[in-house]
């Protein structure tokens, strides 16, 4: 591959024809050899070699390089002879002449060169021409000789590649694909100078090496260069030609990829920065004028939409209807194929066009919600522009629509101020005007109403709100309040259904909230998978991100963690957690944590919670953040801590008067802690409180949910078994939830203790039927236990424990970790964890290392 002599890559077989032309001449057989091949492809270094081998031989050797604008007869004149004297006077051996570059030879030196070449022109010694066919122009052509001795150079293969950069001590050698190899030469030079990546510094040698070819480039070329250029590689040859006002330009097509300034086909042609540089030698009107008819051409010709507005990307302002049309298309096409830095770009190139003022502010809404997710200082600048309000747009809907993009990214406090200093605006409707008082007080889950930032010019939530946005906030305080659920429900459902202008995307989601806390999980889950149906189409990413965490949330309300969890992922692969806001990103770290808590799996919850951000605000995403902890930490067994966290949640809603049971249940949680470090008096207190705050909210499944945990801390008393069957009773004329399979099972297993088989299979038969209707999978395990158990009968109790928490006590007493016990049981390790948490309380003991003892002890 390297030549060992000359270290030249890959130009063995040239070498080898050069000294069988070279030995001929001691024979008198003299010879023209032209060298072709597209620039950086190594001739300069291949004659460089050719010398070395002549002078070895004891042949003279002459050289001589063309230049662009070369006088007359500058050939001869650089090798100091004429045509009748230029092999005189160079001794007896057989002179070898070196001419390179001849493509830029002038028309008296082609002539004089193709005499010396031709059969018969006397030349009694080796003459070699080197240069580039693509770029000779003009009369006489050198490369059209005849009956001469050709070596075409070819780019590079990958391996010839890599040994380069490897002699060059470029490592690791990456496969480049077949390349030039002086311009990889000079590439990997300046890698080792600091100066790049080889990905950079090949761009910049070939850039450099493509603008001195333009200084030569010939006159049939240019304006088929400049035409392809002008079209950026998006125009057919047929549009190319048209473009160049040329008849037939394939010839010329196929000149420029020999030089490397079109490659392939036409269409989409890998085109360098320098190759533009063509156009720079047009002035500015004239190049925005060239690039105009380049569009228009592609667009009457039927290009797509986002080739047509790609052209037009590079051009300045034109200010031609048809030009906005086609920038706003080709925006909307590129945000439909996925390219969002396209759409951007050309969204930012339709603002330079002086658009009138409503669709001014359109595009700055449409630019503002596509920059949100990645260039998020752009988009809140783009957006609180429109908030301002646009000079000369009379309309306030794309205010509201801005400030819901800003609600939606969670910066509260960003779109209070804006929405606080715009609302004085007169040109403002009545109706944009509702939907930014309710945006206001949505923002940054600002739900308490009370004074803020601007809030001494914002009217408050009227107490009948017709309008979605302050429906929704008058039905999430009421909801928080735990406060008139059919109240909320009504208002809840007036936003998701209403119709005419579009429901502000953060008023629904606040809504399906307020029914998620009324029970209503299902309808909510409707609506919102028709919100993030309609924001996919219409490219909102920030949108579809907020939704799609409600969905989530939704998924969790409804105790199906695992589904939980893939809407976790499905959420963070849409809008990767950098991009969330502070106060957002702890919300989804929240919810993802308690599906990993929930569905057994701590460790992956204390990863989640690892990644949430130092400051949270002061919002809900706090709340449900401290919340998640305290879960976490139950899991750990570390009761006293846990509980710490569960208090510190409940206090921060409690300061905002939010009492509903349903939203996080902090109290029963926190109850189970207070038993496990023996405080039972304040656990039933909390229960206690728990059961009266469910019943004031009024729906069966608070109350049905807060009794279920006051017979799990009670045990098999008797006050335990009244709140079994009371939470049973319930559940059952609640929404069917997995909440009831579970309660159900609990029942089971209350009544296999008691001796009483029948109706727990009754129970279980039960359980099992909904969890099949419904596809509770999470209750799965929990069946395949019983299975069984039921005909053996009661199994005495130690100290009033369970079959299944004795089973787990015993394994648990003989080391079996909390996973292993799952393992064997076939149930979730929160399951294990939940039992070994009531067997402690029931035995007296704080915690596994009693375990053995106490057992024996109770025999």
């Amino acid at each position: 591959m390297i030549s060992p002599d000359s270290g030249l890559i890959e130009r063995d077989a040239e070498l080898s024809s050069f000294q069988h032309l070279r030995d001929g001449l001691a024979s008198g057989r003299a010879a023209t050899v032209l060298v072709e091949g597209a620039p950086g492809t190594g001739r300069t270094a291949l004659l460089g070699e050719f010398a070395r081998l002549a002078r070895l031989a004891g042949h003279p050797v002459l050289g001589a390089r063309c230049r662009t604008g070369d006088v007359p007869g500058a050939v001869a004149r650089r090798l100091r002879a004429d045509p009748g004297r230029l092999w005189r006077g160079l001794g007896s051996a057989s002179p070898v002449v070196l001419v390179d570059d001849v493509h830029w030879a002038d028309q008296e030196s082609r002539r004089w060169l193709r005499a010396l070449a031709a059969p018969g022109g006397g030349a009694p010694g080796l003459l070699v021409l080197a240069g580039t066919a693509a770029l000779e122009s003009g009369d006489d052509p050198v490369f059209a000789i005849e009956g001469v001795h050709r070596m075409d150079l070819g780019p590079l293969s990958q391996d010839g590649a890599a040994a380069v950069l490897a002699e060059l001590g470029v490592r690791p050698v990456p496969r480049t694909g077949p390349v030039r190899v002086a311009e990889l030469v000079e590439a990997a030079r300046f890698v080792a100078a600091g100066h790049g990546t080889l990905g950079e510094c090949r761009a910049m040698v070939a850039g450099d090496r493509t603008r001195r070819l333009l200084d030569g480039m010939p006159p049939s070329l240019s304006p088929v260069l400049r035409a392809l250029a002008a079209g950026d590689g998006r125009l057919g040859e047929r549009l190319v030609a048209q473009l160049a006002c040329q008849d037939d330009v394939s010839e010329a097509l196929g000149r420029l990829r020999s030089l490397g300034l079109a490659d392939g086909g036409v269409r989409g042609a890998p085109w360098t920065p320098a190759a533009h540089e063509v156009l720079a030698e047009l002035a500015e009107p004239a190049r925005d004028t060239l690039i105009a008819r380049a569009a228009a051409l592609g667009r009457d010709a039927g290009l797509p939409a986002v080739d047509v507005a790609m052209i037009l990307l590079r051009a300045g302002p034109i200010r031609v209807p048809w030009v906005r049309d086609a920038l706003r298309a080709g925006a909307r096409a590129a945000f439909a194929e996925g390219a969002a830095r396209d759409g951007t770009a050309l969204l930012s190139r339709l603002l330079r066009e002086d658009p009138p003022p409503r669709e001014r502010a359109e595009v700055l809404s449409e630019l503002g919600a596509a920059e949100l997710p990645g260039e998020t200082g752009a988009g809140c600048r783009h957006l609180a522009q429109v908030l301002r309000g646009v000079p000369g747009d009379d309309r306030g809907h794309h205010r509201v629509h801005a400030a819901d993009l800003l609600v939606a990214r969670g910066d509260g406090l960003a779109v209070r101020r804006g929405i606080a200093g715009t609302f004085g605006d007169p040109c403002l409707s009545e109706e944009d005007r509702d939907g930014l008082v309710g945006l206001y007080w949505l923002a940054g889950d600002h739900l308490s109403g009370d004074a803020g930032l601007g809030s001494a010019t914002m009217p408050p939530v009227p107490e009948r709100p017709a309008a979605p946005a302050p429906a929704a906030v008058a039905a999430l305080r009421l909801a928080l309040r735990g406060s008139r659920p059919s109240r909320v429900r009504g208002l809840a459902r007036a936003v998701l259904t209403a119709t005419g202008d579009p429901v502000p995307v953060s008023a629904a989601v606040a809504a399906a909230f307020a029914l998620q806390l009324t029970d209503d999980i299902e309808e909510a889950a409707e609506h919102v998978e028709r919100f993030v149906k309609a924001s996919r189409r219409t490219g909102g990413k920030v949108f579809t991100a907020r939704l799609m965490l409600a969905r989530a949330e939704l998924s969790m309300a409804a105790r199906s963690w695992d589904r939980g969890r893939t809407d976790v992922r499905a959420l963070r692969d849409e809008l990767p957690l950098d991009y969330w806001h502070p106060t957002l990103r702890s919300r989804l770290l929240a919810v993802e944590a308690i599906a990993h808590v929930r569905a057994g799996d701590p460790a992956m919850a204390r990863e989640a919670l690892a990644l949430a951000p130092f400051r949270v605000g002061r919002g809900i995403g706090a709340i449900c953040l401290t919340y998640a902890h305290g879960l976490l930490l139950s899991a750990e067994e570390r009761p006293r801590e846990a509980l710490a966290r569960f208090r510190e949640a409940g206090r921060q809603m409690s300061s905002r008067g939010w009492r509903n049971t349903e939203f996080l249940p902090w109290r029963g949680e926190a109850a189970h802690c207070l038993h496990a470090v023996g405080e039972t008096a304040a656990a039933s207190a909390l229960v206690a409180e728990e059961i009266v705050l469910a019943r004031e909210w009024g729906t069966p499944a608070a109350e049905g949910k807060a009794r279920l945990c006051a017979a799990r801390l009670l045990g098999g008393t008797e006050d335990g078994r009244e709140h079994l069957n009371k939470a049973v009773e319930l559940l059952a004329r609640a929404t069917p939830r997995a909440s009831y399979g579970q309660a159900l099972l609990e029942l089971a297993e209350a009544r296999l203790a008691d001796g009483r088989p029948a109706e727990a299979r009754a129970a279980v038969e039960l359980a099992d039927a909904l969890t099949t209707r419904h596809g509770w999978d999470e209750l799965a395990p929990c069946l395949a236990e019983f299975g069984g158990r039921i005909d053996a009968g009661p199994v005495p109790a130690q100290r009033g424990l369970s079959h299944s928490q004795r089973r787990v006590a015993e394994l648990a007493a003989r080391g079996v970790s909390n996973a292993g016990i799952a393992a064997r049981l076939a149930v979730r390790k929160r399951t294990v964890e939940l039992h070994l948490t009531q067997v402690y309380r029931k035995l007296g003991i704080g915690g596994r290392d009693q375990l053995a003892e106490a057992l024996r002890a109770d025999g």
